[in-house]
């Protein structure tokens, strides 16, 4: 080795402890994140989100510094080891307190392989699933699943055989999970009762203003005496529940995601724990019109409706 390539050594053996360095200090940041809420003060209903969102960071890349940070809470003592964040993010599953300074001496001493045989060893189902992108059209994955699975996989191949349709595992699987969004997925369901129900519906629309109509002038004399409760919902503060048709309209609209719009004018977009929510309160008597409603995952929902309170109720709240 001349003295050149001796400096480029050297110079890379420094870059690495700084890089890790630099890495358990983004790890240390996402814990205090996590602690002080801090996500939540930017609207972001996650420290995933925040990481993604804020930090740039992909899905794979805060998934894994997540959950380092989250496992230095009960082993403090990886945050010390000089081991990366893939590598700590590959033995989170394993380490505890009572095995820490033993697998991280491992870690240090041996070499990726090892370790993944090691860990193994110690827990066979410490691997995590894995997605590699093969190229712009394919995708890798592996993931543990029960000779059940396997068994239903097989029969699914076999079905789509018989029926002179591709076969293979990446097919059996696709066309079993388009069955299963093709039966629970609200947008989907959403957009098939649409294709069903757009003549229906504009009828029953200019059926229900005419009523709208007719209520309002009969209530000035009658107060609603003999009319049915749900046309006169706009005067009598009524809670009814959203028909089929009504929610189907605004998850087509809404795609099935959040529409809350963050402090920097961007839509939140998830597609967890999506609730339908009115615009305008029912206590204010706001309606079941698509147009007064709208689609929010869970944490945007309660954050709206938290602002919503006065002061001291929210305050009692918290």
């Amino acid at each position: 080795m001349n003295a050149e390539q001796k400096w480029i050594h050297e110079y890379a053996l420094a870059a690495k402890v700084r890089y890790h360095k630099f890495e358990l200090e983004f790890v240390q940041i996402l814990k205090d994140v996590e602690r002080s809420k801090t996500h939540k003060a930017l609207d972001k209903s996650s420290v995933h989100a925040y990481a993604v969102g804020i930090l740039g960071f992909t899905d794979a890349v805060a998934y894994s510094f997540i959950a380092v940070a989250r496992k230095s809470r009960e082993v403090p003592e990886i945050l010390e080891s000089g081991l990366s964040v893939f590598v700590l993010n590959r033995m989170v599953s394993t380490l505890k307190p009572e095995n820490a300074d033993e697998l991280i001496r491992f870690a240090q001493t041996h070499s990726s392989r090892e370790l993944e045989r090691e860990l193994g060893r110690r827990n066979p189902r410490s691997k995590c699933e894995k997605v590699k992108f093969i190229s712009e059209e394919c995708v890798e994955i592996s993931a543990h699943v029960s000779g059940a699975f396997l068994e239903k996989l097989k029969r699914v191949e076999a079905l789509r055989a018989q029926k002179s349709q591709p076969h293979g595992v990446g097919r059996a699987l696709e066309a079993a999970l388009e069955e299963y969004l093709r039966k629970h997925d609200p947008v989907q369901k959403a957009e098939r009762a649409q294709r069903r129900q757009t003549k229906a519906q504009a009828t029953k629309h200019e059926e229900t203003q005419r009523n709208e109509t007719q209520c309002d002038e009969s209530s000035k004399q009658s107060a609603g005496v003999g009319l049915p409760e749900e046309l006169c919902a706009r005067r009598v503060v009524r809670r009814v529940p959203l028909t089929a048709a009504q929610r189907h309209a605004v998850f087509a609209r809404d795609f099935g995601r959040c529409t809350n719009l963050g402090k920097d004018g961007k839509r939140c977009g998830s597609d967890q724990w999506i609730q339908v929510h009115h615009i305008v309160e029912v206590a204010k008597g706001g309606g079941n019109d698509p147009a007064n409603l709208t689609t929010l995952c869970s944490f945007h929902h309660d954050q709206i409706h938290q602002l919503s309170l006065p002061m001291d109720e929210r305050q009692a709240v918290g």
